[in-house]
């Protein structure tokens, strides 16, 4: 049997591993899931990187490699607390490095739910690629895939150029 927080982090990294999986085959460059910027001690989701990037054992970028942050939810949030945080985090990212996209994406979130993460809530890049209803029995579409590429897509055209 499988504890219910077991299936959370099952369920988490196995919906990056397909969304790595398909921005990928999209041709945006990312990183493994589970990565840090140089400087700064937050585990991220998921980095967009410049394809050259070499980060230090694997999962420590140097901020210049990076073009976008993800912040990745199978089922969205989980109340108020965590856009407050999320907006936060992304405030600071922004401030440090101005060049770097912040995104939050969700694979599917209940579109009555109070604290459902969305840009006039979190005034970043929220994509929710399915809306359902309280009981999880109906689905409609939300964002799409091809949306969110091109955010990404975007954040890497800005990226500065630097050197080593």
């Amino acid at each position: 049997m499988v504890r219910p927080l077991e299936r959370t982090k099952l369920t988490g990294a196995i919906t990056v591993e397909v969304l790595r999986e398909h921005l990928r085959n999209a041709g945006v460059p990312v990183s493994s899931r589970d990565v840090f910027m140089n400087g700064n001690p937050t585990e991220f989701d998921l980095f967009v990187v410049r394809p050259n990037a070499r980060p230090k054992w694997g999962i420590i970028y140097d901020p210049r490699d990076v073009a976008a942050v993800m912040e990745i939810k199978f089922s969205g949030a989980y109340g108020q607390g965590v856009t407050v945080k999320l907006q936060s985090l992304f405030n600071r990212i922004r401030s440090d490095h101005p060049h770097i996209q912040c995104v939050y994406l969700a694979i599917a979130e209940n579109p009555k739910y109070k604290h459902r993460i969305i840009f006039e809530t979190l005034g970043f890049p929220a994509f929710t690629l399915n809306w359902w209803n309280h009981s999880r029995t109906e689905i409609e579409p939300g964002d799409t895939i091809e949306a969110v590429v091109s955010c990404l897509q975007q954040a890497l055209e800005v990226l500065p150029v630097h050197s080593d």
